[in-house]
């Protein structure tokens, strides 16, 4: 069940949501309907644990959605209407990701996978990369996932949205199972036809409050009771209708349609057919929208319930999250498997672990090998200190779309959605952002001295100063990890990838500087000085990724504008 008083949300000065009651119980399914920002998906938010509200109270399945976010997002499944999927994955794949975040185990994850992929229709398709199915069929994999750990509510906004007829018309049949297997489900739809198919209750919003709530039926009766009624006749026409047609309007055709007939008879007419038009719901929403709804009938749906005459919720059970570690790793692996299927990061890592040592050892040191080698003793440092410096700047950009990229594509909301904590997701995008670079920079640093072993002799590493080849070989890594910190840190702060990219790589700038001028010193300070500086730079990165780790919110994603 799902209830909620007073709800309201503010973005700065700008009321997204004011003053929203209502009440869903189960196996009833509420369609939001309203024009663009008109607060439905915030209020699905709010209900889904993934904003706070800025007022009021809500419950969800038993939990309150103030005081436990976590145990309302372990009960509940969310679908937009942007799929936000991990698009090279097989369905299969992606929801076995999904059920270990939400801890199922191995049995239940495949066998409710199982089932699922063949009540969708998916089972022929469960090893192909979810890229290569249609826009319908993402959308079922969205569900899928959705209803994976048995939610006993279920959020929809615009599930239908860009789907075929076809496509629209399977979504909806679904949908109405789901209500049929006692969940409680909301529905933000601009589909008035779905939803007075698919709805036991509509609400009609507009600038962030509830203009009319009520079933369809009686909407309809309070924007009117009055009912259209044409009689059809055959020939000959009586005379009270020579133009075999009789229409007229009544708040009470079941009073007046029995008259009119026998009326008509009487005088010898022949009834062909008769038809009652009422008002339809999109009569309704005009209405609604326009203000033209009276303060009566607005008072009697607006949807203010009385508290007393509501019993408290009873929390229900939901299957454990899994602990911390175990949920940063699965994130992890996933945010670096994902940016290495990205063909820009893979052409990134062949550039940077290849093509730039390999290159920089051929046509710089090789040429140079012939001048004075004190010369060249000189610039194999700073080549070196230019290898090791690369993986900083790709975790940077890898980091930029862990969060802003991922929400401009619509995939990090099934995430966020989760009953994974804070700490699992932050910390695991840091980390899947820290380990293709790390990977690409071992090879790297491993084809430079390789290059230079081969190119100059075994003489030729001995140009490289001691300490500097033991900084790289420790610094690189926790640099590294800075990178992918602050990185991550902007892009859970900001709108678009492209601006956590520009903004990270500027704060990342006196960090290199420091690197080189760092770098450059530590010979002169021998061993004590390196492991200062490594040590300094490693508590920087724990202290870094823990502060962020735990003060990090979902909603500092979601609430951007």
């Amino acid at each position: 069940m799902i209830r909620a008083r007073g709800l309201a949300r503010r973005f700065g000065a700008r009321c997204a949501v004011d003053d929203v009651s209502l009440d869903v119980a189960d196996g009833t399914l509420l369609a939001l309907l309203g024009p663009n920002g008109a607060g439905k998906t915030t209020t699905v938010r709010m209900l889904s644990g993934l904003l706070s509200p800025s007022a009021g109270t809500a419950s969800v399945a038993g939990c309150d959605v103030t005081a436990d976010p976590a145990a309302v997002r372990a009960r509940i499944g969310l679908v937009t209407d942007v799929p936000g999927l991990y698009e090279q994955m097989s369905p299969r794949a992606y929801l076995d990701f999904f059920g270990r975040l939400y801890g199922l185990d191995l049995a239940t994850r495949s066998s409710r996978i199982d089932s699922l992929l063949e009540m969708f229709d998916l089972d022929s398709r469960r090893r192909d990369r979810i890229v290569t199915l249609s826009r319908g069929m993402q959308q079922k994999v969205a569900l899928a996932r959705a209803l994976l750990h048995e939610p006993e509510v279920v959020f929809l906004d615009e599930p239908t949205a860009g789907l075929d007829p076809l496509a629209a018309r399977a979504v909806r049949d679904l949908i109405l199972s789901l209500k049929h297997a006692r969940r409680s489900i909301v529905l933000c739809t601009h589909d008035l036809d779905e939803a007075e198919r698919l709805a036991d209750l509509v609400a009609i919003m507009q600038s962030g409050r509830i203009l009319a709530l009520d079933t369809p039926g009686a909407l309809r009766e309070l924007a009117s009771p009055e009912t259209r009624v044409r009689v059809t006749l055959a020939p000959p026409f009586p005379a009270s209708a020579p133009g075999g047609v009789v229409e007229f309007v009544t708040a009470e055709p079941s009073a007046a349609n029995p008259a009119v007939v026998a009326d008509l008879v009487a005088e010898g007419g022949r009834v062909v057919s008769v038809t009652c038009t009422t008002r339809t719901l999109e009569d309704v929403y005009a209405t609604a929208v326009t203000g033209e709804l009276s303060p009566l009938s607005l008072a009697r749906a607006n949807g203010q319930v009385d508290a007393d005459h509501v019993e408290p919720p009873t929390p229900s059970t939901a299957l454990s999250a899994p602990n911390d570690v175990t949920a940063l790793w699965l994130i992890a692996r996933r945010a670096a498997v994902e940016s290495l299927n990205d063909r820009l990061t893979r052409l990134m890592n062949v550039l940077f672990a290849l093509v730039a040592p390999v290159a920089l050892v051929g046509l710089v040191i090789r040429p140079m090998s012939t001048l004075a080698s004190g010369l060249l003793a000189d610039q194999l440092p700073f080549y070196l200190l230019v290898i090791g410096m690369m993986p900083a700047v790709g975790a940077v950009g890898i980091a930029a779309g862990q969060f802003a990229g991922e929400r401009e594509r619509g995939v990090l909301t099934p995430m966020l959605a989760s009953p994974a904590s804070n700490v699992a997701i932050f910390g695991g995008k840091v980390l899947g952002s820290i380990l293709p670079p790390l990977a690409y920079s071992s090879i790297a640093v491993t084809i430079y001295l390789v290059g230079l072993r081969l190119v100059l002799g075994p003489a030729g590493l001995g140009m490289l100063p001691v300490g500097l080849s033991a900084a790289m070989l420790l610094l690189v890594p926790t640099v590294t990890c800075l990178a992918a910190v602050i990185g991550t840190l902007v892009s859970s702060r900001v709108r678009t990838y492209n601006a956590a990219q520009q903004v990270a790589g500027i704060l990342m700038i006196p960090v290199w500087a420091g690197l080189f001028a760092l770098a450059f010193r530590l010979d002169e300070w021998g061993n004590a000085g390196l492991i200062a500086a490594v040590g300094g730079v490693l508590v920087a990165d724990v202290l870094l990724v823990v502060v962020a780790a735990r003060t990090w919110r979902r909603e500092e994603v979601l609430s951007q504008r």
